[in-house]
């Protein structure tokens, strides 16, 4: 642990003193929510699991026969298990959603890679984030869907092409759908998104 965090520290001093080509800009935006999403999933391998967590993971496999948790966590991780059926796939799905949303969001206003770069290396460095993020739980998952959800919407710009804005306006409604039937109470966090 203690290795790790000194390789992010230094490998983010080092990418605030990098110079980012028109062309690199695209690949760092995914490839660095990957890499360190591909890193939480490797520290937290294969994911820590609550009763909460059994529970979707039972409905996803088995069946979903009741509503004490909402049943949307259940059906995603089915979704994912189609790919896998190890729970570190739900867990790095879950967390490289969550943490590409964030970046992409720091970006749009930032307009600095290297700043959201910054960002996610002190934001995971709460140890009270860091160790939501370690589990899979169906409040990483609204968090996640309702960030790519903002992220989408921030996007969006009133004098693109007609059709990509109904294209992502919809993809935003889905995330904006999945991250609130995510939790019972969830509504809440959709309403300052959607107005």
């Amino acid at each position: 642990g203690f290795l790790l965090s000194l390789l992010i520290f230094f490998g983010g001093k080092k990418i605030l003193r990098l110079k980012i080509s028109r062309r690199g800009r695209t690949f760092c935006l995914l490839a660095i929510p990957l890499f360190i999403s591909v890193g939480i999933a490797a520290l937290f391998y294969p994911g820590f699991m609550s009763y909460d967590t059994l529970h979707a993971l039972r409905g996803a496999r088995n069946g979903v026969v009741d509503s004490i948790w909402p049943p949307m966590v259940s059906y995603v991780w089915r979704v994912v298990d189609m790919v896998s059926t190890n729970p570190s796939a739900m867990h790095f799905s879950q967390v490289f959603l969550l943490i590409g949303s964030i970046f992409g969001i720091v970006v749009f206003f930032t307009k600095s890679i290297k700043y959201a770069s910054a960002f996610l290396v002190l934001y995971l460095a709460i140890p009270v984030i860091l160790g939501t993020v370690s589990v899979i739980w169906k409040d990483v998952l609204m968090a996640s869907f309702f960030l790519a959800g903002f992220a989408v919407v921030l996007y969006m710009k009133p004098t693109m092409n007609k059709w990509k804005f109904i294209l992502l306006a919809v993809l935003a409604g889905i995330l904006i759908f999945l991250g609130a039937s995510s939790r019972h109470n969830a509504i809440f966090g959709a309403v300052p998104i959607v107005f």
